[in-house]
């Protein structure tokens, strides 16, 4: 009975560094993208900065321009997170395991849906 109790104790103890993690840094680059016109390459660099920590329940994203508070919806093959703008409008990015991102913008502008989806790769850091 000691023997298990001391078990218990250090399973107890170690818990917290099992459940939390460290925050992740994602440096993502898209380099095509899609809208009502079709696929194309991005002329001009794309890049996205994510720092996902899931342990807090926080994620930030640091764009061109500049920095939002994001929702995380984990998944068990990678990491969604969702932006909901001051307008309204809903940005979506999906991050697999493999490094495979897809970074949707769902935007209004006066009454037009301007939909458009960037395909690229992310690295955590």
């Amino acid at each position: 009975m000691q023997a298990l109790r001391s078990g218990i104790s250090i399973v107890l103890a170690l818990a917290p560094g099992i459940v939390s993690a460290a925050p992740v840094s994602y440096s993502c680059n898209y380099t095509t993208y899609s809208d009502s016109d079709g696929r194309h390459r991005v002329t001009e660099e794309f890049k996205l900065t994510f720092i996902v920590d899931t342990s807090a329940k926080k994620a930030y994203m640091i764009g061109n321009n500049g920095t939002a508070e994001l929702q995380i919806v984990r998944n068990t093959d990678g990491v969604t997170l969702i932006e909901v703008t001051a307008s309204g409008n809903v940005m979506v990015t999906a991050i697999a395991r493999n490094g495979s991102s897809v970074h949707s913008r769902n935007t209004m502008i006066a009454e037009d849906i301007v939909p458009s989806q960037y395909y690229g790769k992310c690295v955590a850091k």
